[in-house]
């Protein structure tokens, strides 16, 4: 299948993610670049959740869940529309058929948000550095990686027989402070369950966001 803004899908996400990393928080994407994250949001799993209203901009923000006036956390693209609301959107969802495994995969990350996050403060808070580069982090700039990797511990957890279950159930819609923020969260007691199974077996440790990408790119 042939891109608008580039020859293969790869080369679109590569693009999306210097352009991700490279956005101070809370400017707005230029022109082109803007053009190009509509032509993405349009391949997007849920574009017609995300495109329902105008979009008036995108940007760069911090994860909400880290917003308690520092900057901590990770990035992510942020769309905001004409009537002054807004909504993140993963670029990786772009292009990406959605299957109820990836759905899975993404409802475990969001039950267990708490857990790496507090993990990584308690990391900067020991002034320890990045752990693969021993580079000194910088808050708003690292990640909390897992070893083994995330999709791997989901993959343990879920076996064939536990998937079915919880697919059976279906998973429940996502929605915080009474807004349906899209995506999708683990219903209980599967949640519960999978929160005290991370607990127990996700090694963690933070790396700053270049090591991150130089990993991803290892893994290609």
């Amino acid at each position: 299948m042939k891109y608008l803004y580039g020859p293969t899908k790869q080369s679109l996400f590569d693009r999306a993610d210097k352009l991700l990393y490279a956005t101070p928080f809370g400017k707005w994407v230029g022109v082109e670049d803007f053009a190009f994250l509509m032509y993405m949001l349009s391949y997007h799993e849920d574009s017609h959740h995300k495109l329902r209203k105008t979009v008036m901009a995108i940007t760069v923000s911090m994860d909400e869940h880290y917003k308690d006036g520092k900057k901590k956390g990770g990035k992510r693209f942020e769309i905001i529309y004409t009537d002054s609301t807004s909504q993140c959107f993963s670029y990786r969802g772009c292009l990406s058929p959605s299957t109820f495994r990836t759905q899975l995969s993404a409802a475990c990350r969001e039950a267990v948000r708490d857990q790496t996050q507090s993990f990584g403060y308690q990391w900067l808070q020991q002034g320890l550095p990045c752990a693969i580069s021993g580079e000194p982090l910088v808050r708003g700039e690292f990640i909390v990686h897992h070893d083994p990797e995330f999709s791997i511990l989901v993959e343990n957890w879920a076996q064939p027989e536990l998937c079915e279950k919880i697919q059976a159930v279906g998973l429940v819609k996502r929605v915080v402070e009474g807004h349906d923020k899209g995506g999708k969260d683990l219903p209980e007691p599967h949640r519960s369950h999978w929160r005290a199974y991370h607990q127990q077996h996700a090694r963690l440790f933070v790396i700053t966001e270049e090591v991150h990408k130089e990993l991803h790119k290892k893994r290609r």
